[in-house]
């Protein structure tokens, strides 16, 4: 591995007194110093909810109600965002990752439960959006 030049947590590791007389280093300047550094793996955040609310309001001219729009990834009532979907997709069709598997990593690495069947799911949808080989166009571009 190589040394980063930002590390996200600096701690300096001074001697507190001196080795060959045993004198307090407390206040002594630093002459030289040794870079070393640990990478590690962090828990993940908590899953992000973001609620829509789609708000109807009433015109005072005519009084005809009119609705608000959702995004378009917005589809029931409680969902998962494009982000899990993406991720979902990735290993189950990415990595070839078994249906089963998939989920468990998904739940493990994400903090977010989802269902072995959602995940099969994804898998049946990532593999509606790739196009079959010969509809490529002849220059080989998709």
């Amino acid at each position: 591995m190589n040394l980063v030049d930002d590390p996200d947590e600096t701690i300096p590791c001074p001697p507190l007194a001196c080795r060959g007389c045993g004198a307090d280093l407390a206040g002594a300047p630093v002459v030289a110093q040794r870079r070393h550094q640990v990478t590690g793996i962090q828990p993940p955040p908590p899953p992000k909810t973001t609620e829509y609310l789609a708000q109807a309001k009433e015109c005072a001219g005519c009084g005809a109600t009119s609705t608000g729009e959702l995004a378009r990834h917005v589809g029931a009532r409680a969902s998962f965002g494009p982000e899990t979907c993406a991720q979902a997709a990735n290993l189950v069709s990415g990595h070839h990752i078994p249906i089963y598997r998939a989920t468990q990593l998904l739940c493990q690495l994400a903090d977010i439960e989802v269902s072995t069947g959602w995940m099969a799911g994804v898998r049946a949808k990532a593999s509606a959006l790739v196009e079959p080989p010969g509809s490529w166009s002849a220059s080989g571009s998709c």
